[in-house]
């Protein structure tokens, strides 16, 4: 269950924790009202899917996208994700799930 007691399918609740970059700091992907989002910073956003493993958050006051991409080991479990949230020439970054 999340905060608010509602049942979370546990499909969703694989992506949340902790993602750490050693240079750009962390990634909380955390459940809000059953949808998944992120912090980095003083920046949170809801973030939606676009199939099992690629995820986006879009800023309208920004018009600015981002890109969320989890990486998965032979088990299917989540070992960290890909992002163009922080600036690095144009590549996604990865970020490793503690």
């Amino acid at each position: 269950m999340d905060a608010q007691g509602d049942m979370v399918p546990e499909h969703i609740k694989k992506y949340t924790g902790a993602y750490v970059h050693e240079g750009f700091g962390k990634i909380d992907i955390y459940l809000k009202n059953n949808d998944l989002y992120f912090r980095i910073g003083d920046l949170n956003h809801k973030i939606g899917a676009k199939d099992h493993q690629s995820f986006a958050a879009y800023y309208k006051e920004f018009d600015e996208g981002y890109k969320f991409e989890f990486i998965f080991d032979s088990n299917n479990k989540i070992i960290g994700l890909k992002s163009d949230i922080v600036d690095s020439g144009g590549e996604l970054t990865f970020f490793e799930k503690k």
